[in-house]
């Protein structure tokens, strides 16, 4: 009987390393890296490394293998590949909740900024400086909770958003100003 079971996961394997290799063959598998392999020393909390032994033996990985491929994985990105825990939906909720308030924040003041330099008169103009520290400030609280998003659609908006900010305040604000002054035709300091 054990010899049969023996038999079953030799033929297993086999099958496994003659579907990888099939993979490799047709380009689907990236090819291993060639070289010596180098026999190294590393410390880990104990209770841990056998945690993830374990975890990688229910999977039928080796242990090496998966450290190589995180390795590999890590030289070819030119990163250091971090595994963020996933946020409680509550946690979740409310950075969302906060990035959407600072988004519409922008939004607001660039509305807000654009109409008064559309109908003030230029000498009056005196809130843009205000408004313009503030959107940077916003942007600084808006980069800071970017990081910790995973909601695809609200990070393409926020990026819409951002990169609408900085094109108003670094372009179109000082344009509108410049326009104004040279149809009321004050002289630039």
């Amino acid at each position: 009987m054990e010899k049969v079971g023996k038999a079953e996961k030799t033929f297993a394997q086999t099958e496994s390393l003659l579907n990888k290799l099939e993979k490799l063959e047709r380009g689907e598998l990236p090819p291993k890296r060639r070289g010596a392999k180098r026999s190294k020393t590393y410390r880990f909390n104990r209770d841990l490394y056998e945690e993830f032994k374990q975890l990688v033996k229910r999977h039928d990985e080796k242990l090496t293998d998966v450290l190589e491929e995180y390795m590999d994985a890590c030289v070819k990105s030119k990163h250091v590949l971090k595994f963020v825990p996933e946020a409680n939906p509550a946690e979740k909720l409310t950075l969302e909740l906060q990035l959407k308030e600072q988004l519409s924040d922008l939004r607001r003041g660039i509305k807000y900024d654009r109409e008064q330099a559309m109908k003030k008169n230029v000498n009056e103009y005196i809130y843009d400086d205000d408004l313009e520290n503030n959107a940077r400030r916003v942007l600084q609280d808006i980069y800071k909770l970017l990081p910790k998003i995973t909601d695809e659609k609200l990070l393409a908006q926020a990026e819409q958003i951002v990169l609408e900010t900085v094109k108003f305040y670094d372009e179109e604000l000082s344009e509108l100003k410049d326009a104004r002054r040279r149809e009321e035709g004050v002289e630039e300091d």
